[in-house]
């Protein structure tokens, strides 16, 4: 009996021990994906998963590693594991996507009696920073940026704004506009490129968009790096602000209460009171539109509510979105908190208080050819035009939307109807016109750049109106919107003074790298690539066909073109200098895609073809860092009125003329003609009859075509919403009203 009661126990005991399970170490080195920018240690984290946890395969409940050194991002953890063979693999998030060995074998594990501590293994099974070749002589480096703070207060919106690195690293160097864009191909908000230089030292910055004013490390030192071999730099944050877990709330709070007026879109069928939800997301809660509570709107009146409690004395910035995942396009809103409860009062969803009715129809494009054929610049034989914009993607992968056919009677006009579908009434059609040439050598140098850049909008896009008929026709124009009689004939002689005001570049609260007189040499930059074709240049930002310089020593730097012929007598241009002190960059005024974002000026003329002066002053200039330039002309004769010459150009009567573009956003431009001086007052009221801005008030002007640009903010600097408003002038005895609309 008692052999039996021993048998027992050990049989009983064997059982036990084969169940019992093993105590398993997992060691993964994140140190290559953090390099790479893949993982972000703060606000990521990698969990294990397979069939040795429970649920099997499970990445939402898979085990979470903790990390345990954090000099070389090594993660561990532990699990408990009975006694068999296994698979498994990494992942980072909760979810399939971002996990290791896709379409590789998983790793295999044996698990025995004994507790096990698994050997370092890299996410991936890659411990290193995979390279392309670089070419010879160079060799790569990758920057990686961490934007989660930015994101976390505010102020970058990873679907709107573009992170970008620029320095002598870069080519063009210090070029915000040129700067390569960085990607985010996860998400996680880390942002990376490789770029491919000479061994040495360098310095660079990051920056948001396309111009300097959201640079970082503004009145600090640049950052520095010396390359000798591929390298790849370990994440920074920018502005070196670093990512707040779980920041602190103040004790002290109120109450925050926001209105969002639904009706617009409701009519315009882009939310359903009955199915769709608006929330309200911003600076006071993370900007988490996925787990911000529904705005409510309890009496049926289209105006959703919502009230959160905030801190006190704080600024807050938010938006509201349809869906959790349709956000406004307007800028943040902003509104101030003290130590009182706020309500903000309603609003418009983006702004917009007007209603868009939907309609099919058809646009026709028309643009003639005949200035570029004559100067030898299009070949209607063998060349076409295509019309690109916001309609057709901005491209050509559509012939039928982009490619524009010729007309058989007149082979110098080219013309498209473009159908549209669903479009709304009203709603702004931008485009511009492109060449394709078939062989793209002209005057010995290659035409690159085929688009257009219109001296009507200051070589920014064309807008028109789609009017949802069958068969609206846009007024047809010229390419480049230079018309055959500002044509210079072969044998004019023309040359051309530009003047630049110079003294704002050197100021440094103004130019990150301030110029130099003495040591740093200006340059005139055309911006227009057909007129550059017609010279004979090579198109580049960094051309050096026209030297400025100033003997005088008084900070205003001139310079004179001898223009090939025959060509035009409108030119498109910015300015540009070479620093001395930053090792030779090139240093632009900024430009972008908006209107009037380079400047437009011409050589008068009183009659087609025909220019009085053959050595032409241009009005002096002033070097700007604000994308829109605001020394402008619009047209060559009343230029040449400029100089007080032939006074039969001067205008025979009052004239408030349509502004331009129009609609807009968010600026225009509003002319006006004086047959003599009078004093002007020009003010905008909405449709109320309310005024909002007063833009010229009862000022002498003297005789001729006058400017006044308007950019959609009331006398208080405030932004105004989408609508309509009407211009009205006086001058004199004389008055009159015009409508326009501000688009967002």
């Amino acid at each position: 009996m008692k052999k039996f009661t021993m048998l027992m126990l050990a049989l009983v005991f064997t059982a036990f021990a084969g169940v019992q399970a093993a105590q398993v170490t997992f060691n993964l080195s994140m140190k290559v994906k953090v390099q790479m920018g893949e993982f972000d240690p703060l606000t990521q984290h990698v969990r294990i998963t397979g069939n040795l946890v429970d649920p099997n395969w499970d990445p939402a409940s898979a085990p979470i590693l903790d990390l345990i050194d954090s000099t070389n991002y090594i993660y561990s953890t532990t699990l408990d594991i009975a006694a068999g063979d296994y698979e498994y693999k990494y992942l980072i998030g909760d979810a399939w996507g971002n996990d290791e060995l896709q379409g590789q074998p998983n790793r295999s594990l044996t698990v025995g009696n004994d507790d096990m501590n698994l050997d370092l293994v890299y996410f991936n099974n890659v411990d290193h920073v995979p390279f392309t070749q670089a070419p010879s002589g160079k060799v790569n480096v990758m920057l990686n940026v961490n934007m989660t703070r930015w994101a976390q207060k505010g102020a970058f919106d990873p679907d709107k704004d573009t992170v970008r690195v620029t320095g002598n690293i870069t080519d063009p160097q210090w070029d915000p506009a040129n700067a390569p864009i960085m990607e985010d191909n996860d998400g996680n908000l880390v942002y990376t490129t490789t770029l491919q230089v000479e061994p040495g030292s360098y310095e660079y910055k990051y920056l948001l968009g396309s111009a300097w004013g959201r640079d970082e490390l503004q009145g600090q030192p640049n950052r520095q790096i010396t390359v000798t071999a591929d390298t790849a730099l370990f994440p920074v944050y920018f502005d070196n602000e670093p990512y707040v877990v779980n920041p602190p709330v103040s004790t002290d709070s109120v109450m925050l209460t926001l209105n969002v007026n639904m009706r617009v879109k409701t009519l315009e069928g882009d939310f359903n009171p009955a199915s769709d939800f608006v929330v309200a997301a911003g600076s006071f809660q993370g900007w988490n539109a996925g787990a911000a509570p529904h705005m409510t709107d309890d009496d049926g009146d289209s105006i959703y509510t919502g009230t959160y409690k905030v801190p006190t004395n704080a600024t807050y910035e938010y938006k509201f979105v349809i869906n959790g995942t349709s956000w406004e396009t307007r800028d943040d809103r902003h509104v101030v908190v003290d130590d009182s409860d706020v309500t903000v009062p309603p609003v418009y969803f983006d702004d917009d208080s007007v209603v868009t009715i939907k309609a099919n129809g058809h646009v026709k494009f028309t643009v003639n050819m005949d200035v570029l054929t004559e100067v030898g610049l299009f070949n209607p034989t063998v060349d076409s035009v295509h019309v690109r914009g916001s309609f057709n993607g901005w491209n050509s992968d559509d012939p039928a939307r982009s490619h524009m056919n010729q007309n058989l009677t007149n082979p110098l006009n080219w013309f498209l109807n473009v159908p549209f579908t669903d479009f709304g009434i009203g709603d702004p059609l931008y485009y511009k016109f492109w060449v394709y040439k078939q062989d793209p050598v002209v005057n010995g140098v290659t035409w690159a750049d085929g688009w257009e850049r219109p001296t009507i909008t200051g070589g920014g896009n064309r807008a028109a109106n789609f009017e949802g008929t069958d068969n609206q026709e846009i007024e047809p124009d010229y390419y480049d919107h230079i018309k055959p009689d500002q044509v210079v004939p072969q044998g004019t002689g023309l040359k051309v003074t530009f003047n630049v005001d110079m003294k704002p570049a050197a100021d440094p609260n103004l130019q990150a790298i301030p110029f130099t007189a003495g040591e740093d040499t200006v340059y005139w930059i055309c911006e227009e690539p057909a007129f550059v074709v017609t010279q004979g240049w090579e198109d580049s930002d960094n051309m050096r066909v026209l030297k400025l310089t100033d003997p005088d020593g008084d900070m205003v730097y001139s310079g004179t073109l001898e223009v090939k012929e025959p060509a035009w007598n409108a030119f498109v241009y910015r300015y540009a200098f070479i620093s001395k002190s930053d090792g030779g960059t090139w240093q632009l005024e900024p430009a972008g895609f908006g209107n009037f974002n380079y400047r437009v000026r011409f050589v008068g003329q009183d009659a087609a073809r025909s220019f009085p002066y053959k050595d032409w002053n241009m009005p002096l200039d002033t070097w700007t860092n604000a994308e829109v330039k605001t020394d402008q002309e619009t047209d060559p004769y009343t230029s040449l009125t400029a100089i007080g010459d032939a006074t039969k150009t001067l205008p025979t009567r009052f004239e408030l003329k349509q502004n331009y573009p129009n609609p807009f956003n968010p600026t225009t431009m509003i002319s006006f003609t004086l047959p003599q001086a009078a004093h002007v007052t020009l003010t905008v009221y909405d449709v109320l009859g309310q005024k909002v801005r007063t833009l010229i008030d009862n000022k002498l002007a003297t005789a001729g075509t006058h400017f006044q640009k308007w950019n959609g903010k009331d006398d208080f600097g405030h932004k105004v919403a989408s609508g309509i408003y009407f211009y009205k002038i006086k001058a004199g005895n004389f008055s009159a009203i015009r409508k326009m609309v501000l688009m967002k």
